[in-house]
C-alpha cells in the first residue's frame, strides 16, 4: 500500500529502510494537516506503518489508479541491510527478539548476538527465523518490481531534498520531510569489507541489475 493520495495524483511506494517512516510522516501531515503521533484505539498501538503499511509491487501497483506521480525512494544493499542492523539487532540484541529466538537461533548455529560482519555473513538464516529481519531486507524488487520506468521519480538519499519541493509544487503545501528512526553508529573493520561486498553482491544481484544507477 504505502501512500495513495488520488485526491492529489501522488503514489509513493515505500521500502523499508528508505527514509521510509520519515516519509509516511510527511505524508500523514498531508493528507490530514496536523502531525503523525502513534496512539491506542481499543487496545491497539497504531504506528504510521500500520496506518501505511509497506506492501509488495503487485499490492501496492493496483492502488495507484489514475495517480500520475509514482515515486520511490532507495538505497544501495549494503546501507539498507547496515540500516537494518542498527536499528533491529544492535539495540537490542539479547535483549530483544533475538533473545527470544535464542533456543532456534542456536539450533541453527547462528549468533544470537551477532555483531555486523556475522549479521551479514548468516543473513539467510536471520531471515527464515525473525519476520521482521525478513521483512526489511527484502530485495528493492520485492516492493518495486523489475521495471524502473514504472516510476516518475526514483530518488536516493542523496537527492531526496528534491522531493519536497516536487511535492509543495503539486499539494501547494510546504512539509519538510523529518529525520525518523535514527540509529546508533556501527563500525565496519576495513579488512572485512571486500568480503562483505562479495556476499551483498550475491545476494542481491538483481537489485544491482535493476537499481543500482539510481541509488548512486
Amino acid at each position: 500500500m504505502a501512500v495513495h493520495l488520488k485526491r492529489l495524483g501522488i503514489s509513493y511506494f515505500s521500502v523499508p529502510k528508505c527514509a521510509c517512516t520519515s516519509i509516511k510522516t510527511m505524508f500523514f501531515e498531508i493528507e490530514n494537516g496536523f502531525p503523525f503521533k502513534d496512539f491506542m484505539a481499543n487496545e491497539t498501538w497504531y504506528h504510521i506503518h500500520k496506518i501505511y503499511p509497506t506492501r509488495t509491487y503487485d499490492s501496492a501497483a493496483k492502488l495507484t489508479g489514475k495517480n500520475d506521480f509514482k515515486f520511490t525512494v532507495i538505497r544501495s544493499p549494503k546501507a539498507r541491510i547496515m540500516s537494518c542492523y542498527k536499528h533491529w539487532v544492535a539495540p537490542v540484541n539479547s535483549k530483544g527478539m533475538f533473545k527470544e529466538k535464542e533456543a532456534e537461533l542456536l539450533t541453527l548455529s547462528l549468533p544470537v548476538d551477532p555483531n555486523f560482519i556475522e549479521f551479514v555473513e548468516h543473513l539467510e538464516g536471520y531471515r527464515k527465523v525473525l519476520p521482521h529481519i525478513a521483512h526489511h531486507t527484502e530485495p528493492l524488487s520485492y516492493f518495486l518490481g523489475a521495471d524502473p520506468d514504472y516510476f516518475d521519480e526514483i530518488y536516493n538519499l542523496g537527492n531526496l531534498s528534491e522531493l519536497p519541493i516536487r511535492l509543495e509544487t503539486i499539494t501547494g503545501m510546504k512539509i519538510p520531510i523529518e529525520h525518523e528512526n535514527v540509529s546508533q553508529k556501527v563500525e565496519v573493520p576495513q579488512s572485512e569489507g571486500h568480503a562483505l561486498e562479495l556476499k551483498i553482491n550475491d545476494l542481491f544481484q538483481e537489485d544491482f541489475d535493476i537499481y543500482e544507477r539510481f541509488w548512486k
